[in-house]
């Protein structure tokens, strides 16, 4: 994970830092317009702008190519003796990782240029919210060592459709002494948006790499009336000091990083290991037949697991702090930086991966917006497998506005309409689930849809019954206001109070039960030990989820459905239920299909269940109000 991570920001380091270096740009820092030659009459002037004007391009040499999709980018080479001018047209997004250089080979300044493998230039292109920005920098140190202050790039990207690069060579700033037949090579690498397809052009393509074009552009040419392009040396300067300070910067925050990920991993490692040598202790002695001997390993392993709880939450305390420290090389490198929120994003959802019990609701609020941000710059980064992550990590709330805005962006992509309906039912926004499942359900014949069939016909059947069953629990909601004498405990919490509603009427047996645990104050000071974007679950005394009062009862499924702040029992199989239960963060139908026990409601204090995380307590559970014609004694199994 961390090297792949290390790999995508060490590009933005070497791509360059956006910043003010100017051509021609006018006090509101937008490009003004060139005036106009006497000698071009009406010819357009040459607007370096980053978009690819044909007008303004109809003098230069074009070359065509085709890209991996079959479809036709386009390189247009404009020679003025000055300056050798390079833009692309590329009919589709791409990813941050795209690059467009120019290198210059050896005949071009008498064989003292670099070679071809020693890149002098190179750019990444990243749209920004208004979808411009100029980039100005070099790379590798023989080129840091002489100002490249004849080098600039712009960029544009008209949101998921095309992207568009300009590219501009000062050869007489750069000193470059270009002779007859001297060429530049003018590199085009692409990544595609939609998920990287090898292209078949060049045949012998590497094909373990992304797709690389490399064209030649002669150095020498006519001046080409119309070009005012003016580039101040010491923007150079202080773009490169930035670059420099950003790189140092990043350095510092992956160095904690790793200095981070290797501590934990060793605490982690080293709890995993005993955990597992008292597991497989506590077998052996059990299949032996020694019970004295497995009850002693089974107290010793529910010791190793109340440490490895313990470590995990360290670990995701710590990790969760990680995403803050990258806010220094954003301040350096600019608050439009796409990649460097992406990363944040990474942290987070690779942390709710590893460990679905660290997230937080802050937590993944965070996630979300770092993500919407990105999708702000570049929405072509914000693929739907990140958005598939959050919901995955219960992220439900927090993954639907970003959904929308990518929905908006893109209303006919059928499987983003499915997560919004998807989304819509968690949420029990039962009328807009059932709209947008009916337009995707129109498109069955579509293959694309027939990709995502299993899961459309899943949802489609929960959509289909949420609303009627939503409506008459509803009812029967307003049938136990009526009647005034469901039990009701209160949990007073590390973060507040919370308090249920029991439905000793669908589940008597677990009231029984549960109230019967509560008066004996067998769940004061028991902490939560799963907390993840859906669901909240305590109740343990073992505090690792391995733990129960020492006996079971049989479970009670019934017509009450898991609906957003309801309360189940937790169980490893049919009949086991003892003492854990869950509350619910969203609507979760699957679980009525597994036929789990629901027996209360929060009628108090759903806002708490937000504050919660693990390792967070119960510290007491008072019994507000019970039936006094009900014996509080639950039938425990034989």
């Amino acid at each position: 994970m961390w090297k792949s991570l290390r790999i995508l920001l060490l590009l933005v380091m070497l791509c360059g830092v956006s910043g003010p270096a100017a051509v021609a740009v006018g006090e509101d820092g937008g490009t003004a317009e060139p005036e106009k030659s006497d000698e071009t009459g009406d010819k357009p002037a040459f607007a370096f702008d980053g978009k690819i004007d044909r007008d303004e391009y109809k003098e230069a040499k074009k070359v065509e190519f085709k890209l991996w999709n079959k479809q036709t980018a386009t390189a247009y080479f404009l020679n003025s003796g000055k300056y050798l001018i390079v833009a692309f047209d590329v009919p589709e997004r791409c990813l941050p990782e795209s690059l467009a250089g120019i290198y210059l080979d050896t005949k071009a300044n008498g064989g003292k240029c670099p070679k071809t493998d020693d890149m002098a230039f190179k750019f990444g292109p990243e749209a920004v919210r208004h979808s411009r920005f100029i980039q100005l920098g070099a790379s590798y140190d023989e080129w840091n060592r002489v100002e490249a202050k004849g080098w600039m790039a712009r960029a544009y990207l008209r949101m998921m459709e095309r992207w568009q690069c300009e590219m501009v060579l000062d050869l007489d700033a750069l000193n470059v002494k270009y002779g007859e037949g001297a060429v530049a090579n003018v590199a085009l690498r692409v990544i595609g948006g939609k998920g990287t397809r090898l292209s078949d052009y060049p045949k012998d393509a590497d094909t373990s790499r992304p797709e690389t074009w490399t064209l030649e552009a002669p150095l020498s040419g006519k001046e080409m009336p119309g070009v005012k392009i003016e580039i101040d040396p010491r923007e150079v300067t202080k773009l490169q000091k930035r670059e420099r300070e950003a790189a140092k910067a990043f350095d510092e925050f992956y160095d904690k990083l790793i200095d981070t990920q290797g501590k934990l991993s060793d605490k982690v490692n080293g709890v995993r290991e005993k955990a597992a040598e008292r597991s497989n202790a506590y077998k052996e002695a059990l299949s032996n037949g020694k019970l004295k001997k497995a009850k002693h390993e089974w107290r010793e392993l529910m010791k190793v697991m109340r440490e490895y709880t313990k470590v995990f939450t360290e670990r995701a305390r710590t990790y969760a702090k990680l995403p803050d420290e990258l806010d220094r090389v954003i301040e350096i490198m600019g608050s439009e930086r796409a990649d460097l929120y992406d990363t944040k994003a990474a942290i987070l959802l690779n942390l709710f991966d590893s460990d679905p019990s660290s997230y937080t609701t802050e937590r993944g609020a965070k996630c979300a917006g770092y993500l919407m941000k990105v999708f702000d710059i570049n929405p072509s980064i914000v693929h739907i497998k990140k958005m598939r992550d959050l919901m995955k990590y219960g992220c439900i709330r927090e993954a639907a506005p970003l959904i929308k805005a990518r929905l908006r962006l893109e209303p006919d992509n059928a499987e983003v309409r499915l997560l919004a309906a998807i989304c819509d039912l968690r949420m029990c926004n039962f009328k807009e689930a059932r709209e947008g499942m009916e337009k995707v359900l129109a498109r069955q014949d579509e293959a694309e849809v027939k990709r995502l069939l299993p899961e459309i016909n899943r949802h489609a059947g929960w959509i289909t019954a949420a609303d009627k069953l939503y409506k008459a629990e509803q009812k029967r909601l307003e049938e136990d206001a009526k009647a005034d004498d469901l039990p009701r405990v209160e949990l007073d919490t590390t973060k507040g109070k919370i308090v249920i509603e029991l439905f000793e009427d669908d589940a008597p047996n677990t009231v029984k039960n549960f109230v019967s645990l509560a008066e004996k104050r067998f769940y004061n000071g028991i902490i939560f030990h799963r907390v993840e974007g859906w669901v909240v679950q305590t109740g343990d005394p073992e505090e690792c989820g391995m733990g129960g009062p020492g006996y079971a009862i049989k479970s009670e499924p019934n017509d009450r459905k898991h609906w957003p702040g309801y309360v189940g029992m937790a169980r490893s199989a049919p009949d086991s239920e003892g003492s854990q239960f869950y509350f619910m963060r969203y609507y979760t139908p699957h679980l009525d299909d597994a036929r789990f026990t629901v027996f209360g409601r929060i009628v108090e204090g759903m806002d708490v269940l937000d504050k919660i995380e693990r390792m967070d307590a119960i510290k007491t559970v008072k019994v507000v109000r019970k039936r006094e014609t009900t014996k509080y004694e639950p039938v425990k199994n034989k």
